[in-house]
């Protein structure tokens, strides 16, 4: 599934990689993508829980999206230390 229109998977600051709420049937859809993509993040060393706070934030952002995009903005806001390995602030 290609980005909404209007839309990148590459967060600009450290501010797009923060706690969001995903819209109305997004929970679902955030749930869904964090696991698909779970075996990659947390090889690259990302705890479950911030894998999950992190697809939430994504779906939020964007709305949708699909998990190589979802996986190169969550390596990105780690990268940033806006979620560092352990628990993400909420």
């Amino acid at each position: 599934m290609a980005p909404h229109p209007g839309t990148t998977t590459s967060p600009s600051s450290a501010n797009d990689c923060g706690d969001m709420v995903p819209p109305t049937g997004g929970i679902e859809s955030a749930h869904l993508l964090a696991n698909e993509a779970r075996a990659r993040l947390l090889a690259a060393g990302l705890s479950n829980d911030v894998i999950d706070r992190l697809a939430d934030d994504f779906i939020a952002e964007h709305r949708r999206g699909d998990v190589e995009g979802f996986i190169t903005w969550a390596l990105h806001c780690a990268q940033l230390d806006r979620y560092p390995s352990g628990a993400a602030p909420r």
